[in-house]
């Protein structure tokens, strides 16, 4: 229902973003979740956080899996898979000791920081685009959010030898800056 009112109300409205979204709330909805469990331990609780910990795997196989490309997916479930995995893991951590210990949030932020660390050092060099205007020397691409890259999503003037056609997927090398990485030349288009 909230999709169909974004797909509608949204100007470039994309799926995967949406998805990400997603995991990202139930993630947070988890994490609030285990606090609440530390002040009022309930069995309510407890159920809430294995019911959202399984719309969150629903949401990363299926959903997901549909909106990325086939040779990407695996990534993005090694990437969201760690940090559910990591948080699921202070439940059951803190499960154990009774009480939220040092070893219940030392060991997820511990897995947590680890797939951060692996993510940023084996990131790709280059992005994939789509050529909006395009002439010998420059072109604009327009583009979505690229976990394997680590760029943000829009429209970014670039260099090109060549003109290339409009519309067409061109592979696009990226540059680390100050501010983070983005799209600077395009390095193989048709």
């Amino acid at each position: 229902m909230l999709r169909k009112f974004l797909e509608k109300k949204t100007k470039g409205f994309k799926p995967i973003a949406y998805a990400v979204s997603k995991l990202q709330v139930l993630l947070i909805a988890i994490l609030a979740l285990l606090l609440l469990r530390q002040i009022a331990d309930s069995y309510l609780i407890s159920a809430a956080i294995a019911i959202f910990s399984l719309y969150y795997l629903y949401i990363l196989v299926v959903e997901t899996r549909k909106e990325v490309e086939k040779r990407e997916f695996p990534f993005y479930f090694a990437f969201f898979f760690m940090l559910l995995f990591a948080v699921d893991l202070s439940f059951f951590l803190s499960g154990f000791s009774g009480v939220y210990s040092v070893y219940a949030f030392a060991a997820p932020v511990s897995i947590i920081l680890a797939v951060f660390i692996v993510s940023f050092l084996f990131r790709r060099k280059y992005c994939t685009a789509k050529v909006a205007m395009s002439e010998k020397g420059s072109a604009v691409i327009e583009k979505d959010f690229d976990l394997l890259s680590m760029t943000t999503a829009g429209k970014f003037v670039v260099e090109s030898e060549k003109a290339i056609l409009k519309g067409k997927e061109a592979k696009v090398a990226v540059k680390t800056t100050f501010f983070g990485r983005k799209p600077y030349k395009i390095i193989f288009g048709k």
